[in-house]
């Protein structure tokens, strides 16, 4: 498909609805984001993302809107973006062709995007956590469904809720804490009604294949320790997954995926080998076949090893079996010995009680 050319004709699905003046550009990725759609009455520009985009050619782009509904659409504001010039170096795109993403929440800055929160007790004193999917109502009825919230860095209290309002993300407004009345199990009161609150600053969202891409090469970068690490990107939230080595590692992961541009909050779902490891001793230890064997377990990125000895074959196939359903674990290396009538080493703890008979043994 040929590549969007700035001055081009934009249609809605019911009319002419202006022409291309620039378009937005993904950071890492140089993908288009959004379009900067000139409408017919001077100064109407408006930013367009490219979900709303039905297709386009070399001389026109037709959206999925209603002209009505264009004019719903995010109203362009220069301060929100800046050049894209450097950006588009080797793309299609000319000098002032392009921009890139300041701000994706408007005028509002000071606060970190996370998937829930609790409002502050001066607020609402009921502390209910509010988060994606809680159900928000204004004094005409409902608004939509909570999407995810802005906290304060200080004290992780919810500044803002972002609000969508319909299928799409890009139709999500962001509301002030200051305006929620009352917090519920049924969802979240706003104290004003939907036409002032449609005039709120919106929130653009980066497409997740964006985010997925520059998660995923900033984790590569880091080395051998995050490579099995497993991403997945639904609407900004971050699911990571797979086994790593330790804590520190599992909290570097995360904190690496916090730092890229879209995300709303991160799922850590990460195992970590020495908590692998724990549960298959204690699943040993507590199995009447293998509870008195004498058997070192290691984890390696998922990968559980058996060591030491037993007497009989059946006791090595049981410690496989218990080790490969511990949750977690991927693979089993069973280098058990089948050593019969073996004595086993006294511990030193016990040593020092025995006679000295036993002790030159």
């Amino acid at each position: 498909m040929a590549a969007l050319r700035v001055g081009s004709e934009v249609y809605c699905t019911d009319g002419l609805a202006g022409s291309l003046a620039q378009v937005v550009l993904d950071r890492h990725t140089k993908q288009v984001s959004h379009l900067i759609v000139q409408g017919k009455q001077p100064g109407a520009l408006y930013v367009v993302p490219m979900e709303l985009v039905e297709s386009w050619d070399a001389q026109s782009v037709r959206l999925r809107l209603r002209l009505e509904e264009l004019s719903a659409e995010r109203a362009f504001r220069a301060a929100d973006f800046s050049s894209g010039d450097e950006v588009a170096k080797g793309t299609e795109y000319s000098q002032g062709q392009t921009l890139v993403w300041e701000k994706r929440y408007g005028e509002v800055g000071g606060s970190v995007p996370e998937v829930a929160g609790l409002v502050a007790e001066k607020i609402v004193p009921a502390r209910i956590a509010i988060g994606r999917g809680t159900r928000v109502y204004c004094l005409d009825g409902p608004l939509g469904i909570v999407d995810h919230v802005l906290l304060k860095p200080s004290n992780g209290e919810v500044t803002h809720i972002v609000v969508r309002r319909g299928a799409f993300l890009a139709h999500a407004i962001v509301v002030p804490v200051e305006l929620v009345h009352t917090v519920d199990e049924t969802g979240v009161y706003i104290d004003a009604r939907r036409e002032t609150l449609l005039h709120l600053p919106t929130f653009s969202p980066r497409p997740d294949e964006a985010i997925l891409a520059e998660v995923r090469e900033w984790l590569r970068k880091v080395g051998d320790e995050l490579r099995d690490v497993e991403i997945s990107v639904s609407q900004g939230l971050v699911r990571l997954s797979g086994t790593v080595r330790d804590v520190r590692a599992k909290r570097l992961a995360e904190s690496i995926a916090r730092q890229v541009e879209g995300v709303v909050g991160v799922d850590n779902a990460l195992t970590v080998d020495a908590a692998i490891a724990a549960q298959v001793i204690s699943a040993l230890a507590q199995d009447p076949r293998t509870r008195l064997a004498s058997i070192e377990v290691s984890c390696d990125r998922g990968v559980v090893t058996l060591r030491g000895s037993v007497d009989t074959a059946e006791e090595r196939k049981a410690a496989e079996e218990i080790a490969r359903r511990t949750p977690g674990v991927l693979l089993v290396v069973n280098e058990i010995e089948i050593l019969p009538n073996r004595e086993l080493p006294i511990p030193p703890y016990v040593l020092q009680y025995l006679p000295l008979t036993e002790k030159q043994r």
